[in-house]
């Protein structure tokens, strides 16, 4: 079983902006997706990007409590959240975490994330669950 080696907030520069980000992927056989989804199909390679909301300064992170046949990446990215206004770089601004996955091995199960905090009660505000299959 694969489990998420490191759980960490999103980084962003002094200005505001989002930090760069040294972690590269291919752009082929790559899913992105904006919000929970129900299902994903992947290719044994293939790469999961989610962007999932978040409130940036909060300490709640979307974590990802194990798979078999995922890989978690890189979980450190945010991007700002489209709003009317611009919030930017105002702290409890909604951002999208970014997720980095690789199918790893061919099957299939229920994935789950949670948005909680890694300190304190560690309670749970939120989930994303879908199922999984990896060819």
């Amino acid at each position: 079983m694969l489990v998420a080696p490191f759980f960490s907030s999103c980084f962003f520069s002094n200005d505001g902006n989002k930090a760069a980000v040294s972690q590269t992927m291919p752009t082929m056989d790559t899913l992105i997706l904006e919000s929970c989804p129900d299902r994903v199909e992947l290719k044994r390679g293939a790469y999961l990007i989610l962007k999932l909301p978040a409130i940036e300064g909060t300490g709640y992170i979307w974590q990802l409590k194990s798979s078999n046949y995922l890989q978690l990446l890189s979980s450190s990215e945010c991007e700002k959240a489209p709003t009317k206004t611009d919030d930017s770089g105002v702290v409890g601004a909604p951002t999208l975490q970014v997720l980095r996955f690789q199918a790893v091995e061919p099957g299939q199960e229920a994935v789950e994330l949670f948005y909680a905090r890694t300190f304190g009660t560690k309670e749970v505000a939120n989930t994303c669950k879908f199922k999984l299959t990896v060819l």
